[in-house]
């Protein structure tokens, strides 16, 4: 079970690596380092200025297990990771607002998302800002702020566990707010 987990973690980070990357490639300016917390330090166009955005779009996963909403204009796309596994990515045009959602199989019961697991997880994560979350099927999970290197150190993330599936949503903390958009907007198909 352990070696499975840095398995899954070792993928994990790799794909979230490639995604910045392809974003720093793309904007080299979506540097993250404000701090979500204090809008008033953003610039006009930063991630902390989106609270007006519409969530019209729909992104339903081509197996129906559950959909979201995000920005005209924002574009997502999926691909594999790892065994099983799959990268959902939604951003901006210009790449500088963006989550990516990964989802792998979890092996076990349906469980809440506490800190201890998602620092045994990774060894050697600093998460603080911890938020429980209530998610469908009557176990939370848990929101929190990173020093995810593959965010540059400063990453905002929600992990859930929901009928045998891990979902890990991460952004840079400069994205957080669009992060809790995204999610906000979450729905899983009852089959």
């Amino acid at each position: 079970m352990k070696k499975t987990v840095y398995v899954i973690v070792i993928l994990i980070l790799a794909v979230i690596g490639y995604y910045i990357w392809r974003v720093a490639s793309i904007s080299p300016t979506a540097a993250p380092g404000v701090v979500v917390a204090a809008p008033e330090t953003a610039i006009p166009d930063a991630p902390a200025a989106i609270s007006g955005y519409q969530y019209t779009e729909t992104y339903a996963h081509p197996a129906g297990d559950f959909s979201f909403k995000y920005p005209s204009g924002f574009s997502a796309a999926s691909m594999p990771a790892g065994d099983n596994g799959e990268a959902i990515t939604v951003s901006d045009k210009d790449g500088k607002i963006g989550v990516q959602i990964l989802v792998t199989p979890w092996s076990g019961q349906d469980i809440d998302i506490t800190p201890d697991i998602v620092r045994s997880s990774v060894p050697g994560l600093r998460i603080s800002d911890t938020r429980t979350v209530a998610v469908a099927g009557g176990h939370d999970g848990l929101a929190f702020l990173s020093d995810n290197p593959a965010f540059n150190g400063a990453s905002s993330e929600l992990w859930f566990v929901y009928k045998g599936n891990l979902y890990q949503l991460s952004a840079y903390q400069t994205s957080d707010a669009f992060l809790r958009g995204v999610f906000g907007t979450w729905k899983f198909t009852q089959k």
